[in-house]
């Protein structure tokens, strides 16, 4: 009796017409099935995704006249979060004041 890989080894035949390429990443999602899946793509050519061509239409936009640059101005420092220590430590030196 023959193995399972046996039986399919057995019927593997050269092909002539099979064609190797790269192709989308829309592949990776079963339920698309649409020439794009075929289509061959160019590795050396960068793929711009929607939020980098978002960011560079924005950075491309002309700056208004009159428009000033907004200012950071210095946030106000933080203030110290107690812990359990600090409560029990400020509880103990007013009672050693007293």
């Amino acid at each position: 009796m023959e193995t399972r890989r046996a039986v399919a080894v057995k019927n593997i035949r050269p092909v002539e017409c099979i064609q190797l390429h790269p192709v989308s990443t829309v592949v990776n999602k079963s339920c698309n099935n649409t020439p794009d899946c075929i289509e061959p793509i160019d590795l050396k050519k960068p793929k711009k995704s929607a939020s980098s061509n978002l960011m560079m239409s924005w950075l491309s936009k002309p700056k208004k006249e009159g428009v000033s640059a907004v200012k950071v101005s210095e946030s106000p420092p933080k203030k110290k979060k107690k812990t359990e220590s600090s409560v029990m430590m400020g509880w103990l030196n007013k009672t050693k004041k007293s």
